[in-house]
């Protein structure tokens, strides 16, 4: 027998000028209006709120803890998602506070909506969840590899230690467009 269990996590985003709300799967992103002051010891940062409300079936010999495991490969979409708009990479070290349990978590439902820095994206995102549910393995695989190499791009700021790998990761990134195109590519070569 299986139990309905929830989970909450506040990510401090460094995109400080965020308003977002979208669904995607059983998970529910928003941001609020509360200014997270995050030290990574050489700065201080103010980051924006972001909390990811998730909604899973855990077995009731698993506990509702259990939650955070099943719904993980779902949390690395979202937070590969957000990376790719925000330009800053989230990770599970952007957790401000997270809980777990069998209670429903509230929040207030609106309409699907991006905005960074007063620009509008409303529309690529919502391109882009349609896009994870036509080829979601693509699509997964390069918002993963977009937010890895974003990290390590930004933890090579000061001592130049991941650079050449965070350079791999964007290569990789136009390798996989290119072969996914390439018969498409090819057949309008042939054509002209």
């Amino acid at each position: 027998m299986s139990d309905l269990a929830y989970s909450k996590y506040s990510y401090a985003c460094e995109a400080l000028n965020i308003d977002v709300y979208f669904k995607f799967n059983n998970s529910v992103i928003f941001n609020t209006e509360k200014e997270i002051i995050t030290h990574d010891g050489v700065s201080t940062k103010k980051c924006r709120e972001v909390v990811v409300i998730t909604e899973c079936s855990v077995e009731q010999y698993n506990g509702p803890m259990e939650v955070s495991r099943y719904c993980r490969g779902q949390i690395l979409i979202i937070q590969g998602i957000l990376s790719f708009f925000t330009g800053f990479p989230l990770t599970v070290y952007n957790v401000d506070n997270s809980s777990a349990g069998l209670t429903p978590i509230q929040y207030h439902q609106q309409e699907t909506h991006l905005r960074i820095d007063d620009l509008e994206f409303t529309s690529d995102l919502i391109k882009m969840l349609e896009r994870i549910n036509e080829e979601p393995k693509l699509i997964v695989t390069l918002l993963d590899r977009w937010r890895k190499a974003i990290y390590m791009k930004s933890e090579s700021c000061d001592a130049d230690l991941y650079y050449d790998e965070a350079t791999l990761n964007f290569f990789h990134i136009l390798e996989l467009f290119g072969e996914c195109n390439a018969k498409e590519l090819k057949d309008k070569l042939e054509k002209i």
